[in-house]
């Protein structure tokens, strides 16, 4: 039925097996990275985090990488904020 809507509305070709339903995109994300096991090494450290994703890095072997906003910035980043973060081990 989703395959056959997407199809239609969307105007695409779209077999059943290419449809996964979830929860929420947080756990569609979940799913994709613990399928994709050639993509990652054990430890392999994906940055910079996001806290709502702490869970599903560690479910997948990863160490989580947190990027503190603070209120004295108005809870906003740049890039060197996140350049500051960067390893040469990130891979997701």
């Amino acid at each position: 039925m989703i395959a056959q809507y997407i199809s239609k509305d969307r105007g695409l070709t779209v077999a059943m097996d290419q449809i996964v339903v979830t929860p929420g995109g947080k756990a569609g994300a979940d799913l994709r990275r613990a399928r994709d096991r050639q993509s990652r090494r054990r430890g392999d450290r994906p940055e910079p985090g996001l806290p709502i994703y702490e869970s599903a890095v560690r479910f997948a072997g990863g160490t989580p990488v947190s990027l503190m906003l603070n209120e004295d910035r108005g809870f906003r980043f740049g890039a060197a904020d996140i350049e500051r973060l960067l390893t040469p081990g990130p891979r997701w």
